[in-house]
């Protein structure tokens, strides 16, 4: 018998997203000035369960997928604040890797991979965005310990 295939979300996701992963809530888009949205100044769409407050920023619009072409697309997963503060905690590591190189869209590509190879996940499916507070905690723990080893080598 073959090893077990590991399982992924669906990615990019259907849409809409549902049903909410913390309460079973129905997610919906809100834009600025609607009670529930998220962030004091316009940041655009956000999908957001309005039963948890679980939510998630988007693309702009027209990004996504065939089919649902008028709904913004989602950054990645709806999440509560301790999702959030995962990600934003991975983000200020990881984001050390590329920010500084001057061809930005190259060096993430490529930090994206070395994430997907060291993570052992596919590359389409490694995005900080995407991820469980797990794989976040796995991923700063891959980057600070690459971010150490090159300080080492620099000085």
């Amino acid at each position: 018998m073959g090893a077990a295939v590991k399982s992924y979300p669906e990615f990019p996701p259907r849409l809409p997203p549902a049903p909410c992963p913390y309460c079973d809530g129905r997610p919906c888009v809100r834009t600025a000035g609607h009670p529930r949205y998220p962030y004091r100044d316009d940041f655009g769409a956000v999908w957001i369960c309005l039963e948890c407050g679980a939510y998630v920023g988007c693309h702009k619009a027209g990004r996504g997928p065939r089919g649902f072409r008028s709904l913004p697309e989602p950054l990645g997963r709806l999440a509560d604040q301790e999702l959030r503060g995962a990600k934003q905690h991975v983000h200020a590591v990881f984001d050390q890797l590329w920010l500084p190189s001057r061809d930005r869209r190259g060096a993430r590509r490529a930090a994206y991979l070395w994430l997907a190879t060291v993570m052992d996940i596919p590359r389409h499916h490694c995005h900080i965005g995407w991820f469980s507070i797990e794989m976040c905690r796995r991923a700063w723990v891959f980057t600070t310990e690459r971010l150490r080893k090159e300080a080492e080598r620099a000085g």
